[in-house]
């Protein structure tokens, strides 16, 4: 348990720390160049299967860059493919909430208020505006935690890893 429990809270910390600040951005500057690149990421990770990505990734930096190891969980370099496939399974959904609840917030009279006192955009986007749009973040992020676990199965199969995940599918 201890193992899927540490590979969970590594997938979920990977998509947070990547998808809200792209969800941000995107949100900052819609119809640019990122909030496109925000959009392909969105709809690639939906659409790519959590099984498929995992073996791109082996492919690409264990086998043919020989960066990483393929499978085991002796090291952290053991938790980084894994990290990025669970994380890339919840990243799509938090990006679109967050670039969505900041559209929303950003357009609101409180942050016209605070621009128009004279505030900072960096304090205005982040202390007002991103503050009050994690709200329902947190219901979503909750959520994708439960379905990590059920993630972590096909994610610990193929990476070798001995966890409850594996510990199921055996």
């Amino acid at each position: 348990l201890s193992v899927t429990m540490l590979l969970g809270l590594c997938g979920i910390s990977f998509a947070l720390l990547t998808a809200v600040p792209l969800g941000v951005m995107a949100a900052i500057r819609p119809n640019s160049l990122i909030d496109r690149i925000a959009l392909f990421l969105s709809v690639a990770g939906q659409a790519l299967p959590s099984f498929w990505f995992g073996l791109i990734l082996i492919v690409v930096f264990a086998i043919k860059l020989q960066w990483l190891p393929v499978s085991g969980s002796g090291s952290w370099q053991h938790f980084i493919m894994p990290t990025i496939v669970l994380g890339y399974y919840a990243m799509p959904a938090i990006m679109r909430l967050t670039r969505a609840g900041m559209l929303e917030v950003l357009n609101s009279d409180y942050i016209r208020t605070a621009r128009a006192k004279g505030l900072g955009p960096t304090r205005t986007v982040f202390g007002h505006g991103l503050r009050n749009a994690m709200l329902p973040l947190t219901t979503i992020v909750a959520l994708d935690f439960g379905a990590l676990f059920s993630g972590a199965l096909i994610t610990e199969t193929m990476f070798g890893y001995l966890g409850m995940g594996k510990l199921i599918y055996d």
